[in-house]
């Protein structure tokens, strides 16, 4: 089969010319050269050659000659004569070598391993790139090998079903490479290669293991003759169990040196914002080198990620045409209208996420998994804020009751911990757009943006409860400079009570709208000034959106979200159209309730029921989300607090509940043979060696939870607490499973055949103290020892033990158990109130335990600010003054996290040692 060769590229014929100058360089020159400087190769041989009898003769004169020649100098240079001969030799075949093979077996290069193949066959595919005629064969057929289409199956062939093979050659052409035909293996999963691609690579990406890139290579040995030469663009079938394929309809790009996600999703998705989108996608993938993508803020070169498409909204008959809106003077062009797209805020969902797209509350409200999302990043930054402002006691007691989240915020945690099990800060900029969200039944999700809209009027009885839930999820976003938020008049207050009576960070109060408008306007002038300034440095046209507007601002100056929530007047009406028209471009955004040019009527159920004005046509008939009075004031007050807000939820006395402690447990009468550690990443080992196969997830989980209640639980409770979204008996069955598959794992491991391992009584189980050693468990027994020690010294004897035990990390770091939340910070108390306790028992007869003691509290809590501040006064009492500089630098990035900084009383303490310009 022939089939013409694309036409050459500018580049190939200066290619072509440099190689030939350089092969015959190689190829002609060298030898040339040589001889015309004396260095005959015949020199080299010997005359005449010995007879088989006279070889030992021939040795001994050989020797000699060699010995006389390095006497004389002669040796190295005939040593060198000889090395360059025999180098020309090994080129020379290896050009004819490679010569033959490509124009037996088609143009190409090596694109794997090292030495001089690899480049001799660049060099030989731009000569006959240049030489061989346009109308050549892709790949001529000469010495080819006639072979079956059928694909052979790497399982066996007891399917009971032969295909008939149909006959043709390897060499059938580029295109054959890259095509299959879709009722060929239906089953098998295609990929398309990549630059860099081997079998190997593949195999391990998709199938778990490099050993079988032969299943790979005999599915697609009819097309791809050769397993070591494969080229980009080549079309693989892969065996059916693969996995971690990209869906229909994906692609995939590599990433660059210096990209993040946010310039790959403002590349492929037009916007910043579809970073999100971007992690959902591909953050549980396997990457080529054998990684995965684990912090949305950190990308390596070389991965591989999938760009899905949005999805497609079903057919649906178009709504009524709206009423024209109001004549009204615009000064911008229209905007895209509101789309069923996902919306580029990072809480919200994305194609990607799973299909639970809403959460239900009690009331019968709903909101996104990405409200949810948001929600939990805010729980997350105030539990950080606190870990800062609590003192540790540096006792051996009982460590304080940790507050708990209000239920709203509880339940909203509980729902986004699949999506993202370890929520926390990133600080995204440039913000989002301020939307609103809908969801349809068929779940898909509509926005619209409120910069489109200038101006969006909320009418109808679910008016109220949609600006709530859609002021709770703009304050609520996770950007560097979070959103503001200005009430104006009495039904603006009234609908979010909760944030009338005092100032809170990033709210403010008007009694009426004349007010709040004066601030919007000396803002919007602020940043229609900044924006031009950026414009004339930048020698940039004026911006096409928002987004685009906002990404020019100096970065350094604060121009967040401005989101004004009030109840439109007559008189003002002029003024405040004004203000939303300029600030449409610069991040100023209305939220009206009442009738505007652009309005949506929400039932009571928060279905939207009829639309008017631009960009609101299709979000008729999707149900916005909504919040109760309740719902909206637990939600803010957490969001709040963990922008620097007061905190109710821990000063409120029935927020508190009972400390979640780790009981010490019997004295095994021998060493257990299995030992579970949870500080740091839980992991189990057996004689050692950790258990890294045969044990599942949740069986994993299911160990963690015993671990951490000594005295055992019921399967009712670890289901409720483990599975909570699972049916009860459905749940139950797969915590027996759970239990079943450690106790088969454990065997294996521990060669204990009868072993129980998790003990199961009176419908409670526990693991087996004998068997099974816990960190957690010895803690408590330490502190306990520590407790009744007599003297100082039999205390901090005891207590040394800690450091062991606390040194790998946090309590159950780098997973995302809901449950563990309590049962981590009272273990991470306890440890470090007992590390206090051993510093300063140390302090003076052996102040290096005391700072690795203090060193080890810090990794354990790298937010107690109270602990630093002992570190640097120690490492400035025994002269360590670079060191007490570099704690306090450690802590102020640590608390940059949180968007705060270390107090004075941290301040005066470097300042009264150190001199200002090291402080």
């Amino acid at each position: 089969m022939t089939s013409t060769r694309p036409p050459r590229r500018p580049g190939d014929l200066a290619r072509g010319l440099a190689a030939v100058l350089l092969v015959a360089t190689m190829v002609v020159g060298l030898p040339v050269g040589l001889l015309e400087f004396g260095a005959d190769p015949r020199r080299l041989m010997p005359d005449p050659w010995p007879r088989w009898a006279e070889i030992d003769v021939w040795l001994e004169r050989t020797w000699h000659a060699a010995r006389f020649a390095l006497g004389d100098g002669t040796l190295i240079p005939g040593l060198l004569l000889a090395v360059l001969w025999l180098t020309w030799l090994v080129m020379l075949g290896l050009v004819l070598t490679e010569t033959i093979h490509q124009l037996r077996r088609g143009i190409h290069t090596v694109r794997s391993g090292v030495g001089p193949r690899r480049w001799i066959a660049g060099l030989v595919a731009a000569i006959l790139i240049v030489l061989l005629p346009q109308s050549a064969v892709a790949l001529p057929a000469t010495g080819s090998t006639p072979v079956a289409t059928a694909l052979h199956d790497p399982e066996g062939s007891g399917r009971g079903t032969v295909r008939k093979a149909t006959v043709s050659t390897v060499d059938a052409g580029l295109a054959r490479r890259r095509t299959v035909d879709p009722a060929v293996r239906p089953e098998c999963p295609r990929l398309t290669v990549q630059p860099g691609d081997t079998m190997a690579s593949l195999a391990r990406t998709h199938l778990g293991d490099p050993r079988r890139h032969n299943e790979i290579h005999r599915l697609n040995a009819d097309r791809i003759p050769n397993a070591h030469a494969l080229y980009p663009g080549d079309v693989l079938l892969l065996p059916p169990p693969a996995s971690n394929t990209p869906p229909v309809g994906t692609r995939t790009v590599t990433v660059s040196a210096g990209e993040t996600a946010s310039s790959i999703a403002q590349r492929e998705y037009g916007h910043h914002g579809g970073w999100w989108r971007l992690w959902n996608d591909n953050h549980h993938r396997p990457q080529p080198d054998g990684r995965s993508w684990t912090d949305p803020d950190q990308l390596r070169p070389g991965w591989r990620l999938w760009i899905t498409q949005p999805p497609t909204r079903p057919g649906t008959p178009p709504p009524p045409t709206p009423p024209p809106p109001p004549a009204t003077t615009t000064t911008s062009p229209s905007p895209s209208p509101a789309t069923v797209a996902p919306t580029p805020n990072p809480g919200q969902p994305s194609p990607g996420a799973p299909a639970e797209t809403v959460v239900k509350m009690p009331s019968g409200a709903i909101v996104g998994i990405g409200f949810a999302l948001s929600i939990a990043v805010a729980a997350t930054a105030l539990r950080l804020r606190r870990r800062h402002r609590r003192r540790l006691t540096g006792t051996l007691q009982p460590p304080a009751p940790s507050p708990a989240m209000p239920p709203t915020v509880a339940l909203l945690e509980r729902a986004a911990r699949p999506h993202d099990p370890e929520p926390a800060p990133r600080r995204s900029w440039p913000p989002p757009p301020a939307v609103l969200t809908a969801h349809t039944d068929t779940g898909n999700v509509r926005t619209l943006d409120l910069a489109d809209a200038a101006g969006l009027g909320l009418t109808g009885e679910g008016a109220t409860a949609a600006a709530r839930a859609m002021v709770t999820a703009i304050l609520a976003t996770d950007t560097r400079y979070p959103a503001e938020l200005l009430l104006a008049g009495a039904p603006a207050t009234e609908c979010l009570p909760a944030l009338a009576p005092a100032e809170q960070p990033g709210v403010r109060c008007f009694a009426d709208l004349a007010p709040a408008l004066e601030v919007l306007e000396a803002e919007v002038a602020r940043r229609t000034r900044l924006h031009v300034d950026a414009e004339l440095d930048d020698h940039r046209g004026a911006p096409a959106t928002a987004e685009t507007a906002e990404r020019q601002f100096d970065p350094d100056e604060a121009v967040p979200t401005l989101l004004l929530l009030t109840t439109p007047e007559a008189a003002s009406t002029p003024r405040l159209r004004s203000v939303l028209e300029l600030g449409r471009q610069l991040g100023v955004v209305g939220l009206l309730l009442g009738s505007w040019s652009s309005r949506l009527d929400i039932a009571a159920d928060g279905l939207i029921a009829t639309a008017s004005g631009e960009h609101t046509a299709a979000m008729v008939g999707a149900r916005a989300e909504t919040l109760t009075d309740t719902e909206a004031a637990e939600t803010l007050s957490v969001v709040l607090a963990a922008r620097g807000g007061a905190d109710p939820v821990a000063s409120a006395p029935e927020a508190r509940t009972e400390t979640a402690t780790v009981e010490a447990t019997a004295a095994p009468t021998r060493p257990a043979p299995v030992r579970l550690q949870v500080f740091g990443p839980p992991r189990i080992t057996v004689v050692g060696k950790e258990i890294t196969h045969g044990l599942r997830n949740l069986g994993r989980e299911v160990l963690a939870y015993l671990a951490t209640h000594p005295s055992g639980t019921g399967a009712a409770a670890l289901q409720d607490q483990l599975m909570p979204e699972v049916a009860a008996d459905t749940g139950r069955a797969q915590i027996h499973t759970a239990v079943s598959n450690i106790r088969t794992a454990l065997r294996k491991a521990t060669g204990i055949a009868e072993a129980q391992f998790v003990h199961s009584r009176g419908g409670r189980y526990r693991l087996d103290p004998e068997l099974i050693a816990v960190d957690a468990h010895e803690l408590a027994a330490t502190i306990l020892q520590a407790r009744a020690a007599i003297g100082e010294q039999d205390q901090s004897r005891a207590l040394r033990r800690v450091l062991d035990l606390a040194r790998p990390g946090p309590p159950l770091d780098e997973v995302g158990y809901l449950w563990a939340e309590e049962i981590r910070e009272s273990l991470r108390q306890q440890a470090s109130n007992a590390l206090l306790r051993l510093a300063t028992l140390v302090r003076e007869p052996d102040p290096e335990t005391a700072i690795d003691a203090l060193s080890v509290a810090i990794a354990l809590d790298p937010y107690a600010e109270s602990v630093y501040q002992q570190l640097v006064q120690l490492h400035l009492d025994v002269g360590h003054r670079s060191a007490a500089v570099a704690i306090y630098r450690q802590l102020k990035v640590r608390l940059a996290d949180i968007d705060t900084e270390p107090t004075l009383e941290t301040e005066a303490l470097l300042q009264q040692k150190v001199p200002s310009s090291t402080a």
